[in-house]
């Protein structure tokens, strides 16, 4: 009985230790994770990396793609992490990063209403309203130089990045 009571509290200790800081700083950067913005009553996530004096610098958006998530384009989750070099870029050359999460379409998996008539697993959120306020949020909070903001995708975050941002920045 004593056996199990040490693998017990072993166990607890060790997981214990293992929790996540939802907020890191380095030199030069801080990544604020599981951060949040309420759209017509639903709650959409963000992670954002920004520099220390984040003022005048650019604003990138990364979009994942379907199936995928926020956490697992950066490298904190399962799978290959596409993204997490603009970690590595923008803490570098002091640029902001947002990666925010897709919603769940009908068949459960994460991805962006890019309005494409053959993509029935897509979400019927407005990802270009999130998308906007998302941008109208940081500018309020960073004050990013507004003339100079990107929104990259891969896959079906390509398809929305191409076919709702190529003419509004």
């Amino acid at each position: 009985m004593r056996i199990y009571a040490v693998l017990i509290i072993s166990t607890v200790l060790f997981f214990g230790s293992c929790a996540v800081n939802k907020t890191q700083t380095t030199r030069n950067t801080i990544l604020k994770r599981d951060q949040t913005i309420s759209i017509h009553d639903i709650t959409r996530e963000y992670h954002i990396q920004y520099p220390k004096d984040s003022k005048s610098k650019p604003l990138v958006i990364l979009l994942h793609g379907h199936g995928g998530s926020a956490n697992q384009s950066i490298g904190k989750g399962i799978g290959n992490a596409p993204q997490k070099v603009w970690l590595d870029l923008a803490h570098e050359q002091e640029f902001i990063v947002v990666v925010p999460n897709g919603e769940k379409g009908p068949e459960g998996k994460r991805g962006w209403n890019d309005c494409r008539a053959d993509a029935s697993g897509n979400p019927s959120t407005d990802d270009v309203l999130f998308i906007n306020s998302l941008i109208e949020k940081i500018a309020l909070n960073y004050e990013h130089d507004t003339k100079r903001v990107y929104v990259a995708g891969v896959s079906n975050g390509a398809s929305m990045a191409k076919n709702k941002y190529r003419s509004h920045f």
